[in-house]
């Protein structure tokens, strides 16, 4: 269904109809990236995902865990700032 949206778009849509198309999606896409780091730290505090990838990362890197975390917020924040 999504594939067929996006066919459709681009090619029955004039060009201002994709920009806008495009720009939704785009944001789309920015807001929904920066819950995940904010459910994982809820999670973790919780301690509901000791196989997160924050923790994957702790034992490959010997990192702390929180490290990683707070890189997934950074990450998150600035390309949702940068977008």
């Amino acid at each position: 269904l999504t594939g067929t949206t996006f066919l459709l778009v681009s090619w029955l849509a004039s060009s201002d109809v994709q920009s806008a198309f495009a720009y939704v999606v785009v944001w789309f896409l920015l807001l929904g990236g920066v819950r995940p780091p904010f459910e994982l730290q809820s999670k973790r505090r919780h301690g509901g995902a000791p196989d997160s990838d924050a923790d994957q990362l702790a034992r490959l890197t010997h990192a702390p865990a929180v490290l990683w975390l707070f890189l997934f917020h950074a990450v998150s924040l600035c390309s949702l700032i940068g977008g």
